[in-house]
């Protein structure tokens, strides 16, 4: 079994601490015909809201809310663990409702699932390529203030600062401002702290 690197485990933490108390990961679904697959979702029982929801696109695909239950397929692997089905069932959504509202959510999560799975390289190239495109986006200060755990995790300490004190000149109103200050202070003196072994995956 691999071992989960500490950016996965960092980044998990702060993640579920964060993320989910100050951003809602899965928009509320608007179908009504999506109400038993919801419920699932709402119980915990992702795998099985996956398959439902994927039951309702396949006999409903012309249906007004198909971009919203396409997420929930996604988000329901997510929440499940199944991260490169999400990754998949995310690009998915996004080729196939291009025009969505979701897609930079979509984008935004494909960064969390590739960072999830231990693949710092490519998270970090897509939430570079998310802020790029999505700059006024809601979810663009957590996307700025991950790639700053990135670089923590690389012992890129000046990177990591610089990083986090552009999130709180960016995004003065965002919870996320005053948590990169905090980080920001901590890591001044980072670089004559002593180093850790390599990460073992």
């Amino acid at each position: 079994m691999k071992t989960l690197s500490p950016t996965s485990v960092r980044y998990a933490l702060i993640s579920c601490t964060l993320y989910f108390v100050l951003f809602s990961t899965v928009p509320p679904s608007r179908a009504a015909e999506s109400a038993f697959a919801d419920s699932l979702f709402q119980e915990g029982d992702y795998l099985n809201a996956a398959h439902e929801y994927k039951r309702l696109l396949f006999l409903h695909p012309d249906t007004p809310q198909s971009d919203f239950i396409a997420f929930r397929v996604a988000a329901s692997y997510q929440n499940a663990g199944k991260l490169k089905n999400a990754i998949r069932a995310y690009q998915l959504l996004i080729d196939t409702y291009p025009k969505s509202s979701l897609v930079a959510r979509c984008q935004n999560n494909i960064a969390q699932c590739h960072i999830l799975l231990g693949d710092s390289k490519q998270g970090l190239s897509s939430l570079k390529q998310f802020l790029e495109e999505h700059t006024e986006s809601d979810l663009a200060p957590r996307a700025h203030f991950t790639i700053g755990i990135l670089h923590i995790d690389k012992m890129e300490w000046i990177h990591a600062r610089q990083v986090w004190n552009d999130v709180s000149l960016t995004y003065p109103e965002s919870p996320f401002a005053e948590v990169s200050n905090r980080l920001a202070e901590k890591v001044k003196d980072a670089q004559n702290l002593p180093r850790r072994s390599p990460t073992i995956a």
